[in-house]
């Protein structure tokens, strides 16, 4: 059997950024930490700009 492993890296937010998600996170609950809010936005985003470069690359 195949293991997969993740790798994780390490990034750095300015604190009054941390402040607001972990603001959001209390009030919502609908995240259980910030690494899982940071994901979300990363992921959410990345589908964002894919979005953006398919109509480009239709529109030329």
């Amino acid at each position: 059997m195949l293991q997969r492993t993740k790798v994780w890296r390490g990034v750095s937010l300015p604190d009054h950024l941390v402040k607001e998600i972990e603001e959001v996170i209390i009030k919502t609950k609908r995240y259980r930490s910030i690494s899982e809010f940071v994901s979300e936005a990363i992921r959410l985003r990345l589908e964002e700009i894919q979005k953006d470069l398919r109509r480009e690359a239709v529109a030329v």
